[in-house]
């Protein structure tokens, strides 16, 4: 071919000047080619990203985690001065009872004891463990027993525990929180407490009550309760009633579902005297300052609750009625200058100050208030909502 569209074409290129526009043709660098094209593909994908994250979040609320719900069991720790709650322990679970009322079984399935220096024993029934709070840093301990423990006491260089359903009280050793003791007793036992001056051990049982030596552990006298005896009622006809006693001044308070109010005579051993209060009570606790004793109770079945004021020099008897105390039965303690009294019904706390008698507004604290105790200056509740 010598011509295109019928013009002629140039002839060869001088064999010099064709070599030399040879060595000019140079590759462009790999990158450089490569450049555009990666740029361009980068570029498409980061517009891809943008339209499918916009496409995504169309139509959709944020994304947001529910909040931890709070422990269903617990163990308050409130300022005596001021209410404050300072502290919720996670507690185990309550020791559950027969029969229902609102929805929960009958009586109070918790007990708490304060030890000499502060530290805090909680009973958790059905897990077969007790508690342990720190008063300082409220560090919670759990310790494992043998049975379901129903109430608990702290004596000189032991903690005591009676369990459910098996005539023993267990020993606790507060240094090692082990078990490291037992003793075994006529019947079953509802409750423990302590002297905290003679150390001497007592253990309400089915129709006595029982004194057991500590350096021993052995029961050294059994007391039979008047109208509790094997022959008639007795408290294995109540297995889920909260019974609460106290011991102060050489006096052992006993309690009974009956209504009956027992005093037991430390240094005779044996029964000094016996009042029917109410139609059921429940928990004693005595003021060691004005000898006081108080009693919670109920009448009408369990739709009314009381306190009861006992004074034991004139045997004389009060009775606080007073809207928001002590349903059914409350639970109550003395301490930090003050009575502490549980509406479990309503979930309240009141506190009547001692030296005035004067009972203050119930303070709205936590659903279903199952025990109250004071010491190291604290004021401790538990809260045990139904499952």
């Amino acid at each position: 071919m010598v011509e295109v569209d019928r013009r002629p074409l140039p002839g060869p290129l001088d064999p010099d000047h064709a070599s030399g526009l040879r060595d000019r043709i140079e590759a462009p660098p790999f990158l450089r080619r490569r450049r555009a094209p990666l740029l361009g593909g980068a570029a498409t994908l980061v517009l891809v990203g943008a339209l499918l994250v916009i496409l995504l979040s169309r139509g959709e609320e944020p994304v947001t985690r529910p909040p931890t719900p709070p422990p269903p069991y617990i163990l308050l720790k409130l300022d005596p001065a001021t209410l404050k709650v300072q502290a919720r322990i996670p507690l185990g679970h309550p020791l559950s009872g027969l029969g229902s009322r609102s929805g929960r079984s009958i009586g109070t399935e918790r007990a708490i004891a304060v030890g000499p220096e502060g530290s805090v024993w909680v009973t958790n029934g059905d897990d077969d463990t007790i508690t342990r709070v720190d008063p300082a840093t409220s560090r919670a301990t759990t310790i494992r027993l043998p049975a379901a423990p129903r109430s608990v006491a702290v004596g000189p260089g032991a903690v005591w525990v009676a369990v459910d359903g098996r005539p023993v009280l267990y020993r606790i050793d507060p240094a090692s929180l082990r078990v490291d003791g037992s003793v075994h007793l006529n019947g079953l036992a509802f409750d423990v407490v302590v002297d905290q001056g003679s150390g001497a051990v007592w253990a309400l049982g089915n129709a006595d009550v029982e004194l057991i030596d500590p350096s021993s552990n052995t029961v050294t006298k059994t007391i039979p309760i008047p109208g509790l005896s094997p022959a008639g009622p007795n408290l294995g006809f109540f297995p889920f009633v909260n019974l609460r006693m106290a011991i102060d001044g050489g006096s052992l308070w006993v309690p009974l579902p009956n209504g009956n109010l027992v005093r037991v005579d430390e240094e005779a051993a044996d029964v000094a005297d016996v009042r029917h209060l109410a139609e059921r009570l429940g928990e004693v606790a005595v003021d060691g300052s004005s000898g006081l004793v108080w009693v919670t109770a109920t009448k009408q079945g369990f739709s009314v609750g009381e306190l009861i004021q006992l004074e034991p020099a004139k045997m004389k008897v009060k009775v606080t009625d007073t809207l928001g105390i002590g349903c059914c039965p409350g639970s109550v303690a003395v301490g930090e200058g003050a009575v502490w009294i549980t509406d479990e019904r309503n979930g309240t706390l009141t506190r009547i100050l001692s030296a005035s008698g004067a009972a203050e507004s119930p303070l709205q604290i936590a659903a279903h208030l199952t025990s109250v105790a004071v010491g190291g200056g604290a004021v401790w509740v538990t809260s045990d909502p139904p499952r």
